[in-house]
C-alpha cells in the first residue's frame, strides 16, 4: 500500500474521530454508543498500517491469501456490532412498551378525574 492510501485512511480515521467527539460535545449522540463508532475511528486509524501485521498473522495462521483474513475480521466484527445494537434496539423497544403503558394508565386515570370532578 502506498504512502499517500495510508495517509488517507488515517486522515478518514482521524475525521471520523472528530466528528464522533463533535456529536458528543453537542449532546447529538449518546455516549454509549459513540463508544462503538470511536473503536471504529480508532481501527481505520490503525488499519492505515495492518496490511503488514496482517500478512504475518496470515502466514501463521497458514492462510496463504493474507485478504481474506482481513474480511473475515470485519466479518466478525460486523456481527458483533449487529448484535450490539440489535441488544439496545431491544432494550429501547422495552423501554417504550412501558411508557405506552404507564401513558395509558395515566389517561385513563386522569379521565375517571375529569368525570368524576364534572359530577360534583
Amino acid at each position: 500500500m502506498s504512502v499517500q492510501v495510508r495517509i488517507i485512511i488515517f486522515c478518514v480515521g482521524l475525521g471520523l474521530l472528530a466528528l464522533v467527539f463533535a456529536l458528543v460535545r453537542k449532546g447529538r449522540f449518546r455516549e454509549e454508543l459513540s463508544v462503538v463508532w470511536l473503536l471504529i475511528g480508532l481501527t481505520a486509524m490503525l488499519s492505515s498500517g495492518a496490511d503488514v501485521v496482517l500478512d504475518r498473522v496470515a502466514f501463521k495462521l497458514g492462510i496463504s491469501y493474507p485478504p481474506v483474513l482481513g474480511f473475515v475480521m470485519l466479518f466478525l466484527v460486523l456481527i458483533f456490532g449487529f448484535l450490539y445494537f440489535s441488544v439496545v434496539t431491544s432494550d429501547l423497544k422495552s423501554s417504550l412498551k412501558e411508557l405506552a403503558q404507564q401513558t395509558a394508565l395515566l389517561e385513563d386515570e386522569l379521565k375517571r378525574l375529569a368525570e368524576k370532578m364534572s359530577r360534583q
